[in-house]
Order: structure tokens, then sequence, then C-alpha cells
């Protein structure tokens, strides 16, 4: 479901010279794509964009995007496939928009959220996120906002695999599913102690 919606204008002009004074005028240049159609030179308000930016985390949220001057300002669902930004001045320099296939599966990279309080917290032991998200294999209108992992079982020792990860319905892991999200390790401090007790040192 989309949630969001940005507003762009078709624009003509290409090359370097033409963003440059497309930036200088307050505007960031944009490309739309999706499979079968033409690619769709575009111009977005970069002060509109910037708020956007803010309030839309992360490329795997489904949004309305209007290209004015297109089919009577045509509306599109799109994913932000690209943001590129100036490294030292910090301002858009291009936004790369696709549009996706509705009914077919898309990859996306999706935020995991750890929740729950581990049982090994209990007993000293620590809890490390190894990753922070997953790559999954779903519908674009099924796309989540973030996966969310209960860790409450976690041991000494233990560790959440992808496997371990309830996701949603028609959704899958395309990596391993055995790489690790989650672990509870004790502080090195208090393993080499344990080490140094069983050696008899």
């Amino acid at each position: 479901m989309t949630q969001f919606a940005l507003e762009a204008e078709m624009r003509k002009d290409t090359g370097k010279s033409a963003a440059r004074k497309l930036r200088a005028k307050g505007f960031v240049p944009a490309v739309f794509y999706a499979p079968g159609e033409k690619s769709i030179l575009l111009s977005l308000n970069a002060v509109a964009f910037d708020k956007f930016i803010k309030s839309h985390t992360g490329e795997s949220r489904l949004f309305d995007l209007t290209i004015k001057g297109l089919d009577s300002d045509a509306t599109k669902s799109v994913l932000i496939k690209e943001v590129q930004v100036h490294p030292m001045k910090l301002s858009y320099m291009h936004a790369d928009f696709y549009g996706p296939l509705m009914d077919r599966l898309i990859e996306v990279t999706i935020p995991v959220v750890l929740t729950g309080k581990p049982i090994g917290l209990a007993k000293g032991a620590i809890l490390d996120q190894v990753s922070r998200d997953v790559v999954i294999k779903c519908l674009p209108k099924d796309i989540p906002h973030e996966i969310f992992a209960d860790v409450s079982d976690l041991d000494v020792g233990d560790s959440l695999h992808a496997k371990d990860i309830v996701l949603p319905e028609g959704a899958e892991v395309v990596a391993d599913v055995n790489f690790t999200v989650a672990t509870m390790t004790l502080p090195r401090e208090e393993t080499e102690g344990t080490k140094a007790e069983a050696s008899g040192d």
C-alpha cells in the first residue's frame, strides 16, 4: 500500500550543464524507469524533495509519483532506487525512481527491528545485532516497512538466524537463510576468565 506521494515535472534538457542549471534554480534532476516503458527525465522541487526524503526512510517504501505534463499528470507507483548526494554540500544531485510490475516479485532490503528481552541478559550476556537488515523477495504491494524479530528466547551463546524470522505472507529471504542476524555473547573479559578457570590457571 502506498503511504507517500511526490510530484515531479518532465524535463527535456540533458547533460551535466543542464543538470547544473537545474540545481541552481532549486530543482533536483531525476529519472523514472520501468520494465517495458521508456525512461522519463524529471525535475523535482529541492525543498519538497528534502521534506519527502526525511519522512520516507529506505528504498523499500512504495509511493505515488505524479508526473506533471505526462498524460494529464499521470501517477505511478514507484520505489526510490538511488539518491545521489554531493559529498561536501550534502545537496541532492540526482534521484532514480523505479516502477515495479505489481504482479511480479521484487527484491528489497528491509530493516530488521529486534523485540523482546533475551533471557541471556540476566546471565551477563550482551545482545549483538550482527545484521541490521535482510533482503527479501515479495510483491510490491506487500513490501513491509520493517521486519520485527523476537529475541526473547535467546540465551548465552544462542544466535538468531534469518530462517528464524517470521516474514510477511508470501515473502521469502533471498540470501542464505542461515546467516546470523543477532547473537548473545558474554563480554570478552568474562569469556577469557572462564577459559582460564577451565585450564586450571
